[in-house]
């Protein structure tokens, strides 16, 4: 009984780990990283630069999702954009927008399918824009890159870049294997690194070249992730119109001076109807579009957070 307890414990375990959602590292972080030594997650190729020189030659280019790294420290202050870690027996110097805290749905080095791969790239991204909105909603949509209070970074900047990083990022993967017209040779020399071992379906539809109907599905979630990337667009629509709708009393009092209060009156409120109406169409469309993308996802079979 107490073995088949262990046993559950550990598959639950596992199974949570391996669907942990996206947790980018934060600039504010480093510091107590390095204290914990902690291990982090590479979440996105990431080029590297070897800190012992004299070992160039064995050293790798770069880290792909799928690889973890120990943090050592040497970082920039007090806003670092890399960070030292160990990967191997080697120290690198690493960007901080690389790494995640979990390890991500997806892998370069694993060997899941080409389905499972691509499946592993959207099923965080509904969630990943719905903290984006969180915090741009936090902020009335004017979220400040310098927190007045501290003059530093500001921490809800930082975290709202990452994770929209992240989303662009992905997207870019899908345009490049729905839409891309680069050839398989060319894949295959810049993909050397982890590529080679996967087998010729996973390498053709990488590549771009992948069966109809793959392709298709490819084409239809870059679309639906097109519609997700609009999201941040619509939050500086509803900032914009928010500012106008409070100037425009003030500048219906000027162009409306010469005529009777009440016909005044009336035309200023005309224009604030319109203003508000455009709000309310845009914020419509904001508070459905994850709904609408996730929807879509879960429609090709993606089992999205």
């Amino acid at each position: 009984m107490r073995t088949t307890l262990v046993f559950v414990t550990l598959t639950l375990t596992s199974t949570g780990a391996l669907a942990a959602p996206y947790t980018p590292v934060l600039r504010h972080e480093v510091e107590g990283l390095e204290k914990r030594k902690a291990r982090l997650h590479v979440a996105r190729p990431c080029s590297v630069h070897p800190l012992d020189y004299k070992e160039r030659d064995r050293a790798v280019k770069r880290l792909l999702p799928g690889d973890t790294v120990r943090v050592e420290g040497g970082h920039r202050r007090p806003t670092p954009l890399t960070l030292v870690a160990r990967h191997g027996d080697l120290a690198y110097r690493i960007k901080v927008a690389c790494l995640a805290r979990r390890p991500p749905d997806y892998s370069y080095r694993g060997k899941a399918s080409f389905k499972q791969f691509y499946h592993g790239l959207v099923r965080d991204l509904p969630r990943l824009m719905g903290l984006y909105l969180d915090v741009s909603r936090r902020h009335k949509h004017h979220i400040p890159v310098t927190d007045p209070e501290t003059r530093k970074l500001s921490r809800d900047w930082d975290r709202s870049r990452a994770v929209l990083d992240q989303i662009k990022w992905v997207r870019s993967q899908f345009f490049s294997m729905g839409y891309s017209g680069r050839s398989e040779r060319t894949v295959l020399r810049r993909e050397a690194d982890w590529i080679l071992k996967r087998g010729e379906a996973f390498i053709r539809g990488f590549s771009g070249a992948a069966d109809k109907s793959v392709k298709e599905e490819l084409k239809k979630i870059y679309l639906l992730l097109n519609r997700l990337v609009s999201a941040p667009s619509m939050c500086a629509r509803l900032r914009r119109l928010e500012e106008q709708a409070r100037k425009a009393r003030d500048e219906g009092e000027r162009r409306y001076k010469d005529l009777e209060p009440a016909h005044r009156a009336r035309l200023i409120s005309e224009d604030i109807a319109k203003l508000h109406a455009k709000q309310a169409e845009v914020q419509t469309k904001l508070n459905t579009v994850i709904v609408e993308v996730r929807s879509g996802l879960m429609a090709l079979g993606v089992k999205v957070r």
